[in-house]
């Protein structure tokens, strides 16, 4: 990594002076009757504008969720505010959790296939919250066991008095560090919050997002319907048509379940069609 060649640094540097040694916390200094920022600023403003960055990346992968504007606007501003802390609490767990690296990964695959499948398959939110929860536990479970058989030291020829110790002659035998309990608890805050929000959502029944799912999906094989078979007019065409606009009238007036209703009665009418 060359931080220099990062254009905020540049551009930073085109405008002020930068000296090349900290000043303690401060971010400017006065020198020869001049205002010189400290290379602290430097740091301040890459980290800034690597927030930022984040925030743009995510709302597109946020948009392909939900297109309400108020969940999109709100889940990057807390997605600013808790990247590095979060960072660092990911960090402390990966030290303790050697598989949980593959387990994220596996669950970011399935986040991408689901992703995928929207207009094919609308996986329930129980599912995915199964999928995610069960890929997690079996990654730490696969963590604890492997490093218990890491730990274990065969005790054959050791005074049973003595007990286990090091090279040091610091005794293994010791329970888990105050670190170590810190990461667990905040770990079981995290998972019990995103439980609660998850069987929150599933309780409150479909949402706006299940209901533009399936008018989305009305909408492409009415097209696929008319494209093949153009100029058709039939009964069964302008009652798909009807219920599509019923659907789009219920998402309005946040119906949801009435708008998922027409939408399927519209997709069945538009297959039928198609043959």
């Amino acid at each position: 990594l060359e931080p220099e060649k990062n254009p905020a640094v540049r551009l930073l540097r085109r405008i002020m002076h930068v000296t090349n040694e900290y000043h303690g916390q401060r971010f400017f200094v006065r020198k020869d009757r001049r205002l010189w920022a400290t290379p602290l600023l430097l740091v301040l403003v890459v980290v800034e504008t690597t927030d930022v960055i984040f925030a743009v990346d995510s709302i597109p992968a946020i948009f392909a969720i939900t297109m309400d504007p108020f969940i999109v606007y709100t889940s990057n501003v807390f997605a600013i505010l808790g990247l590095r802390a979060l960072y660092f609490l990911l960090a402390g767990i990966m030290d303790m959790f050697r598989y949980l690296k593959v387990g994220l990964s596996f669950v970011l695959c399935f986040v991408g296939v689901k992703m995928m499948i929207v207009d094919l398959y609308k996986i329930p939110i129980g599912v995915s919250l199964g999928v995610v929860a069960g890929i997690l536990a079996l990654s730490i479970f696969a963590s604890l066991i492997a490093q218990r058989k890491t730990l274990a030291i065969p005790a054959s020829g050791l005074d049973p008095g003595l007990g286990l110790r090091d090279g040091l002659g610091m005794s293994l035998n010791r329970g888990p560090s105050r670190r170590q309990n810190k990461v667990w608890i905040w770990f079981a805050v995290i998972i019990a919050v995103l439980v609660i929000v998850k069987l929150t959502s599933i309780s409150t029944g479909p949402s706006a997002d299940d209901a533009i799912v399936a008018i989305r999906v009305a909408q492409r094989d009415l097209a696929e319907a008319k494209r093949i078979h153009p100029g058709a007019k039939s009964p069964t065409l302008n009652e798909a048509e009807a219920q599509l606009i019923l659907a789009s009238s219920a998402l309005k007036e946040k119906r949801y379940e009435e708008a998922i209703l027409a939408a399927r009665k519209a997709i069945e009418l538009a297959r039928k069609l198609m043959g």
